[in-house]
């Protein structure tokens, strides 16, 4: 079943645009009658601090949260999900940068599935942050979109970019779509090599097990 986050992440945003609009021009009025004499300034400042402030509000706002199923389990058992899928004979590698922070990509370092990679047409590498929050129960998803080059004479490749963070708009929500699932009985024809293939397993891994997932640009 395909869940469109869309509508309530649009929603959210205009209603917390009109807030956020609504604020400024109020203080811009304000100031504007206490100090008539300094018109020219006041304009300045507001526009300074409108853009200022615009790329934190941006940030914050688009987040969108679903609401995991059930009781929530424990951080460990989480860990343990995520770091079963390097034991997957599969070409996605999940990397622990902290106690609570790991990458899922592909695994592009690989010799065996770095043919298949390198050979597949993709030209956009895919990474997948979670955040574990243990005290909220709660997992904080962040895409990040490169460009790759391959270098298949010398067995190598080479990321840049990273600037594009994506906040997903849908996922397919499903018991098939687990970690275990889905990694433990994918053959390699089976994979077109999209982020959906990393993302959906993750994200009904961590909703089915308790955690709310909350999806944001950092």
């Amino acid at each position: 079943m395909e869940v469109n986050l869309l509508g309530k992440a649009v929603v959210k945003f205009l209603v917390g645009f009109a807030i956020f609009c609504a604020v400024w021009v109020a203080i811009f009025l304000s100031l504007f009658r206490l100090f008539p004499n300094y018109q020219d300034l006041i304009a300045l400042s507001f526009i300074v601090g409108v853009f200022v402030t615009y790329i934190p509000f941006f940030i914050v706002i688009i987040r969108a949260t679903v609401k995991g199923e059930g009781t929530p389990v424990a951080v460990a058992v989480i860990r343990d999900e995520l770091e079963s899928i390097n034991s997957f004979d599969v070409p996605v590698a999940v990397k622990k940068h902290t106690e609570n922070k790991y990458m899922l990509t592909w695994r592009y370092e690989d010799e065996k599935w770095f043919d298949i990679l390198s050979t597949s047409g993709m030209q956009k590498s895919y990474q997948l942050i979670v955040k574990l929050d243990e005290a909220k129960k709660r997992a904080t998803i962040v895409e990040v979109h490169k460009s790759i080059r391959w270098r298949r004479d010398l067995k190598s490749f080479k990321l840049s970019g990273g600037y594009f963070r994506g906040v997903s708009a849908s996922y397919s929500k499903g018991a098939i779509w687990g970690i275990r699932e889905s990694f433990g009985n994918a053959q390699v024809h089976d994979y077109k090599f999209v982020a959906t293939e990393i993302r959906n397993p993750v994200i009904n891994t961590l909703l089915r097990n308790g955690w709310d997932v909350r999806f944001a640009l950092i």
